[in-house]
């Protein structure tokens, strides 16, 4: 069975809510070379090369110059590309991106699950009245529904969200742009 459109959204969603863009000119310039490979430092960098922007490779000790990009691949030989080459880096971000991946992550499921439950909780309306041979009766109005399902669902929604965002982390992209 193929995937659906509303799957690979919802997987562009979640991978795309935890990573933080930023655009350098290409070719970099002094002081965007300068920031990024602060932030670059003892990080596995996915670059993405070509004119078209479709080979990405896997790197380490990446360092960005005016002329170009460097890098050491999985083999451990060092490549270089030109600048003109360079369109993004994408990179787990430093200072704690899996906490940060949490919060994001958790705050998506809470949104999103407590919507849900709401939704749901209107949807099925209100109780009829108990009866007197029922041993136990618990009814609710589609208001209190609301409340418990948005609650309910909300919690899950932390739990699952959160652990994605733990798994997946936070990450940084520097997209490079063309000067004219």
């Amino acid at each position: 069975m193929a995937p659906s459109f509303a799957s690979h959204a919802l997987a562009m969603l979640l991978l795309g809510a935890c990573t933080t863009v930023t655009s350098a000119s290409r070719p970099p310039a002094e002081n965007d070379v300068e920031r990024i490979n602060l932030a670059l430092r003892d990080r596995e960098v996915e670059l993405r090369l070509g004119s078209d922007h479709q080979e990405v490779v896997v790197g380490t000790a990446v360092l960005v110059e005016p002329a170009g990009v460097v890098w050491t691949d999985r083999t451990g030989q060092r490549l270089r590309a030109p600048a003109e080459l360079l369109h993004s880096l994408n990179y787990l971000s430093p200072e704690h991106p899996r906490v940060r991946g949490f919060w994001e992550g958790g705050g998506m499921g809470v949104a999103g699950g407590g919507a849900l439950g709401v939704v749901i909780g209107l949807a099925s309306g209100d109780d009829p009245p108990c009866g007197s041979e029922q041993f136990f009766c618990l009814r609710g109005s589609r208001g209190e529904k609301a409340v418990v399902g948005g609650v309910i669902l909300g919690l899950l929604g932390l739990v699952v969200g959160g652990s994605i965002g733990v798994a997946v982390g936070h990450h940084d992209q520097v997209e490079f742009t063309a000067t004219r």
